[in-house]
């Protein structure tokens, strides 16, 4: 009688296994793989240690530099010319300087981004490291001076998003089990790393031609965004702040999408904005086609560490 239990145990665990190993229990339809590394990094900024030193003496008698080390940590390429870096928080005719000396615009080599390879092993981006050389406080102080030294940085920088949309000859008919696809659901939306996401993407039928997919823009990330080319300053960059720029393809014709000034620009107010793209299609065949989604923008984000200036006798 035992020995009978044991084997029944025994066959009912091999059965459970089973059904575990070929999807028992779980979602229906094939699993789609993460074209992308994820996350919500764009460029780190960081002092290199040691530049600036801890402390210095004033009357000129300790110079010293100042590296700032950039990663792109991302999944968007930085070209060397899309990059500002400016040193503020120290006024530069203390230290020996002019304005336009603590204002860097390019770097000298591209900002490689971190990326997944062919057989999905993850390569990271390079450092570049951006110097500014022979500071010294050159003005004689009574007790000590802690300054503020911060590297603000601006680049270009970018998101791609994808994700599926279910097209079947009869857009209105209810789904069932058996179809290949289904339309009015909540659907898988992948993202590059960056600091600007896709979320929330849904496919619902509108018409016997037409379906419409919506999804969400929404900020993730620390720094501030403005729409690119404006280099995260002045007059325009103000005026084009916490707003970005996004392309949408299906691959095929037909395609809205609403929220666009007229210069293309979409206000993400309190960091996200929805959007709501219609398709008009008609079709013999079920099929699942691709969206992709590429998001462009400004980002500024800063650094900063503070400078001991100490009295000398």
């Amino acid at each position: 009688m035992k020995k009978r239990i044991i084997l029944l145990l025994i066959f009912a665990l091999t059965l459970s296994v089973a059904q575990n190993e070929c999807g028992g229990g779980g979602e229906s339809g094939p699993t789609i793989t993460d074209p992308f590394i994820g996350g919500t990094g764009g460029v780190t900024i960081n002092f290199e240690e040691g530049f600036p030193p801890e402390f210095i003496f004033d009357s000129s008698q300790t110079p010293f530099d100042v590296i700032v080390k950039l990663e792109n940590v991302g999944e968007w390429l930085v070209p060397k010319n899309d990059v500002m870096v400016k040193i503020e928080g120290i006024r530069p005719e203390q230290f020996g300087k002019t304005s336009s000396d603590f204002i860097k615009i390019g770097v000298e080599e591209d900002l490689l981004q971190t990326k997944k390879n062919s057989e999905n092993d993850i390569i990271e981006g390079i450092p570049v490291y951006v110097d500014y050389e022979n500071l010294a406080f050159n003005e004689k102080i009574e007790g000590n001076f802690n300054p503020p030294i911060r590297a603000s940085v601006c680049y270009k920088y970018g998101t791609r998003a994808v994700s599926n949309i279910c097209i079947v000859p009869d857009l209105l008919q209810p789904a069932d089990d058996n179809d290949l696809c289904k339309i009015n659901e909540n659907k898988q939306v992948f993202n590059s790393a960056g600091p600007i996401q896709v979320t929330e993407f849904k496919e619902i039928a509108r018409s016997t031609d037409a379906i419409s997919f919506t999804f969400k823009l929404k900020h993730k990330g620390s720094g501030l965004f403005y729409s690119p080319e404006t280099r995260c300053g002045g007059e325009t960059a103000s005026r084009l702040k916490n707003k970005v720029k996004i392309n949408v393809d299906s691959g095929l014709d037909g395609l809205t999408c609403t929220g666009q000034d007229s210069d293309g620009n979409i206000l993400l107010q309190g960091g996200e904005r929805p959007i709501t793209c219609i398709q008009r299609v008609t079709s013999q065949t079920a099929y699942e086609n691709r969206v992709n989604i590429e998001i462009t923008y400004d980002y500024l984000e800063d650094a900063t560490q503070y400078l001991l200036i100490k009295h000398s006798e």
